[in-house]
């Protein structure tokens, strides 16, 4: 870590209140037990962005810090991505040798050019003109103001509720019932699909779904549906995916989809 920033990071922990914690390393969650509930979405960020700290307030994390001597626009937008679909903490702080930028994660992350969606993609979320919290006195001045919450007030524009990933997800759910039903779905058939969906994206990222529970050729959910002919698509979740899943897991969930799979439109 460069001294510099180093000294930004020391700074950022000093000026928490006593009422606030300033995690400086990811041992640290362990000791806040009002954090539990957000200790392995912490662990997975201090791996993935590689984070210099974690700002939490009122007993919940508020502020990512990460550190180099650079960062390029793509990673800047990488992280911002993970940290919006983590849908935990509402800013994201990266600081350099030269500069300190604070963006907002409530935003939608930027999409890439040849990226394509349901919806456009999110503007930028950095937040101008804070450039200045580089020094010690306005470092203070920001801390506070995330704790009273009066930055949150003052910056409003860059929080937008219809932004959060939580409302995407509920758009796109609705926008795929509306596209499944005009293609001859059913209304609890839609809703018996996108439910086993969500269900076994969670399992993949909790990583209780082994490579060889998907069908040969496929390593995620999203390489079974991007098969270019539907009934190939149906075939792999109905007559493979899904009853591994039933198998190994033992439940309901799965029960009812093997048995109306094969008879569902394209």
């Amino acid at each position: 870590m460069p001294q510099k920033t180093e000294s930004r990071v020391v700074e950022f922990g000093r000026q928490a209140s006593p009422g606030s914690w300033f995690l400086s390393k990811e041992s640290d969650i362990e000791e806040q037990r009002d954090l539990l509930p957000y200790s392995y979405y912490l662990r997975q960020a201090w791996k993935e962005l590689k984070l210099s700290g974690v700002l939490c307030v009122d007993g919940r994390p508020v502020v990512y810090l990460c550190e180099a001597a650079s960062f390029t626009h793509e990673e800047k937008r990488e992280r911002h991505r993970f940290v919006w679909n983590q849908g935990l903490v509402p800013l994201l702080v990266f600081l350099t040798p030269n500069q300190v930028e604070v963006h907002s994660t409530v935003k939608m992350p930027e999409r890439r050019p040849a990226e394509e969606g349901l919806f456009d993609g999110g503007a930028s979320g950095l937040i101008p003109n804070l450039g200045n919290i580089a020094e010690a006195l306005e470092v203070a001045r920001f801390v506070r103001s995330i704790e009273t919450g009066q930055f949150f007030q003052d910056h409003a524009s860059f929080f937008p509720p219809d932004e959060t990933v939580d409302r995407c997800l509920l758009k796109n759910l609705v926008h795929t019932v509306r596209r499944l039903r005009k293609t001859g779905w059913d209304l609890p058939r839609a809703h018996a699909l996108l439910g086993r969906t969500l269900f076994a994206c969670f399992l993949h990222a909790r990583e209780f779904i082994k490579p060889s529970f998907y069908p040969d050729g496929t390593t995620c959910l999203r390489d079974i549906l991007s098969r270019p002919r539907v009934e190939e698509a149906k075939r792999l979740l109905y007559q493979e995916f899904f009853p591994r899943l039933r198998q190994e897991f033992n439940g309901t969930m799965f029960d009812t989809a093997l048995g109306v799979g094969t008879h569902l439109k394209a």
